[in-house]
């Protein structure tokens, strides 16, 4: 596959290490969402969704524009493809979190 994608224009070291930093990303927000389901009051559940989500929004927003300061040409075809793992990473997160607040419901 790695071929195939070098074919294509993808830039493979850009994409390892997106897919690597949004996985990271992904398993510390999901930890911090954890805590805002067990949250007791509504301020705490609040403080820690939105902190998830402004530092997923936020570190990943950096590490594009450090990409795009470094680089000397912008792989368009992997900062795409590290959207589309962003949002596939939100899509299982949220779907483990709603998995979650249904047990502590129950």
């Amino acid at each position: 596959m790695k071929s195939r994608l070098v074919a294509w224009g993808f830039n493979m070291d850009v994409l390892i290490l997106g897919n690597t930093f949004l996985f990271l990303l992904s398993i510390f927000t999901y930890f911090l969402h954890r805590k805002a389901i067990k949250a007791a009051r509504t301020p705490e559940f609040l403080k820690y969704f939105y902190m998830a989500f402004l530092l997923k929004f936020f570190l990943t927003i950096a590490l594009v524009v450090v990409y795009a300061l470094v680089a000397a040409a912008i792989n368009k075809p992997a900062i795409l493809a590290c959207m589309g793992l962003y949002l596939v990473y939100t899509f299982i997160e949220t779907r483990l979190l709603l998995k979650a607040s249904k047990r502590k419901n129950a």
